[in-house]
């Protein structure tokens, strides 16, 4: 793939898939790549790069999730988009399994790194082929254990009249059928004033009704 033209926005279709957590990790990265300059495009548009951000939770979840790979791979042979980054809840389950099912896959991003997709899209997008391959030959997921995301500024996908406010992170409770503690490590709440700040913010953007979730 030829090194795209800077000056150009990147052109960027995002799939969120999963619970009420992933789609706030969505907004929040929409909110990034907006604030680097990218645009988004729809399903059926032509797309530079596309972002599936994966559920992991059981095992329908999963199975979409590899659907829509599979779809959006099938995308990138025919030309409709150009870079696949798998990002969320089953990239950090099963990142070698990903990548041994769909070796087409231009990178995977854990969800600790979550704040380093604006400058993935553009490396992938912009940056020359061997970039590109040192990005997917370098990818690291890093256990989620510590800390909770700062989720201001995000591009919300919900009505504007409401919005989903995280409070909290993971869960400590160790029942046997669950895999959050896997995929995002033990409980840890977000510290209230970051809590207050966040509501405040959301108030400010018309979200008259907030939707507390952990």
């Amino acid at each position: 793939m030829n090194a795209r033209n800077e000056s150009l926005p990147i052109r960027i279709q995002f799939v969120s898939l999963g619970c009420a957590k992933n789609l706030v990790d969505s907004e929040k990265m929409m909110g990034l790549l907006a604030e680097a300059g990218c645009t988004f495009v729809s399903p059926d548009a032509q797309a530079d790069l596309t972002i599936i951000n994966t559920c992991g939770f059981i095992e329908e979840a999963r199975q979409e999730a590899r659907q829509t790979i599979r779809q959006a791979l099938e995308d990138k042979n025919s030309g409709t988009t150009g870079r696949i980054v798998v990002t969320g809840c089953l990239a950090q389950l099963w990142a070698g399994k990903l990548l041994e099912e769909f070796p087409d896959i231009d990178a995977l991003l854990g969800l600790a790194d979550r704040s380093q997709i604006a400058q993935i899209a553009a490396d992938l997008v912009q940056g020359t082929p061997a970039k590109a391959k040192k990005i997917k030959a370098n990818t690291i997921i890093k256990p989620f254990h510590t800390g909770v995301h700062e989720d201001q500024a995000r591009l919300r996908l919900t009505d504007p009249s409401w919005a989903y406010l995280r409070i909290s992170e993971g869960c400590g409770m160790g029942c046997t059928f669950c895999t959050i503690p896997a995929i995002r490590g033990p409980f840890r709440s977000k510290p209230l004033d970051r809590i207050l700040a966040e509501a405040a913010e959301l108030v400010r953007d018309g979200a008259v009704e907030r939707n507390l979730i952990g």
